[in-house]
């Protein structure tokens, strides 16, 4: 192979017979039999390039720019069922060809081009490695959010038959339902509520994207209300739900649904008996601003800013996984949005919740 001057010119002269000789060597080495010529090859032309460019002696910065094709190349070498090892021989086979290609033309690298082309190889697979772990990685968890989503799926069918024979032992019982009956249908409850935790958090975790809709926020709490109305009656509990008419967001009624009423849920929960959950709604600076007030006394002095991480529950009642508070958060977040917590020591708590307002039809 001809040299040039320097490695800059040689590999801006001769870069696609570099890479040509890398392409064999790797296919005899490494690649899979079953990539054409585009896929073996993938950014390594674009690589190249950039180290024509970091090696340019007008170049003021004596270090190599982070590549721009190096972590595409890794995420494509996941895709194409490559190692990580072997992503980071490939650099490193990259190294010895353009090494050998220059000794043979008989041309000589300077201190300072191998310099740039060690720490560009290095760069490039490191950056390579870090972009391919982090795909995998998605699609691993993925792969298990589907996993759980599906069993959860799974679950609703049997819940939904168990509920079904608890109603009729109901109907049937001529006195007061019994000690077992009230557990019973305290379990179920849990259960359906966790299923619907893992359902959302499965979307989430998959990355699916919220299926916006025109949701009117006045239906959506006072449909909350009836969903929390038998656990409120059981702990005497009452429900105010105030909203004025004309309230509306874009978003995804099954998530916000599922967000705003594990907020119901849990003011009716931790409320004292006796209290008040209210439920109110308004405007403000284009946002719809959702507040959930419950009677709870106060946060425990105990509970940190960490209350929306998962498996993080904030009180002596540990029923559930602690879910809950994490899933609203990424679910108002998917939205745009954003949700807080304000405490009334003495009193209770309030979970604001802020969404975008609905645009006006024709902007949508």
């Amino acid at each position: 192979m001809p040299t040039s001057s320097s490695l800059h010119d040689f590999l801006r002269d001769h870069g696609d017979r570099v890479v040509e000789r890398w392409r064999h060597r790797l296919r005899e080495s490494l690649g899979p039999d079953d990539l054409s010529r585009a896929e073996l090859v993938d950014e390594m032309p674009a690589f190249i390039a950039e180290l024509v460019a970091a090696l340019d002696p007008a170049r003021p910065s004596a270090l190599p720019d982070d590549s721009e094709s190096a972590p595409s190349h890794g995420r494509q070498r996941w895709r194409a069922g490559f190692d990580v090892d072997e992503v980071v021989r490939e650099y490193g086979l990259l190294g010895d060809t353009i090494l050998e290609a220059v000794n043979e033309g008989g041309g000589v690298i300077s201190a300072r081009e191998a310099r740039i082309l060690l720490t560009s190889l290095h760069t490039g697979a490191a950056e390579a490695v870090s972009a391919y772990v982090r795909r995998r990685d998605e699609n691993e968890r993925q792969q298990g959010a589907r996993h759980l989503s599906f069993v959860a799926h799974e679950l609703r069918g049997p819940l939904s038959t168990a509920w079904t024979s608890l109603s009729i032992i109901r109907r049937t019982l001529e006195q007061t339902p019994t000690r077992a009956i009230e557990l019973l249908d305290r379990s179920l409850l849990h259960l359906r509520e966790l299923i619907d935790h893992v359902l959302v958090a499965g979307r989430l975790e998959a990355g699916v994207a919220p299926q916006y809709a025109r949701i009117a926020v006045g239906d959506l709490l006072r449909a909350l209300e009836t969903d929390a109305g038998p656990q409120a009656e059981d702990r005497g509990l009452t429900i105010v739900t105030d909203v004025p008419t004309g309230l509306e967001v874009d978003g995804d009624e099954r998530l916000l649904h599922s967000a705003i009423g594990n907020l119901v849920r849990n003011a009716v929960k931790f409320s004292a008996p006796g209290g008040t959950v209210t439920l109110r709604s308004y405007a403000h600076d284009h946002e719809v601003v959702i507040e959930i007030e419950d009677t709870c006394g106060g946060l425990p002095p105990d509970v940190g800013p960490d209350l929306f991480e998962p498996f993080v529950q904030r009180a002596s009642d540990r029923t559930g996984l602690g879910l809950g508070l994490a899933i609203v958060r990424q679910a108002v977040e998917a939205h745009r949005g954003s949700v807080e917590l304000r405490d009334r020591p003495g009193s209770g708590c309030v979970f604001t919740v802020r969404i975008p307002a609905a645009r006006p039809e024709a902007a949508r």
